[in-house]
């Protein structure tokens, strides 16, 4: 589905990382774009396929957190993204 979306909106994905509680998204937007924009577009996107499969997460007060964590580094900083998945955990 990530790259369904890439393909439709002229990201690239560079990467992907799920776990149980979160997924990382590692893609390149055209500068165009905002980050937040990107993240609205995924989690619509998703979220709309994931309530179609799953009709019972329609009964959930919120499927996604309203927080995302973007950079325009290159060189990604793990224990930056570790502080903010643990900031997540404590938040929710």
């Amino acid at each position: 589905m990530a790259r369904q979306i890439c393909e439709q909106n002229d990201f690239i994905l560079l990467g992907i990382d799920c776990q149980a509680d979160y997924c990382h998204l590692y893609i390149n937007v055209p500068p165009t774009t905002s980050a937040g924009e990107a993240v609205r577009i995924f989690k619509n996107g998703i979220a709309g396929a994931l309530l179609k499969e799953f009709p019972a997460f329609g009964k959930m007060r919120n499927l996604w957190t309203w927080d995302y964590f973007a950079t325009t580094s290159p060189r990604l900083n793990k224990a930056e993204v570790e502080n903010f998945l643990r900031m997540q955990k404590t938040r929710s």
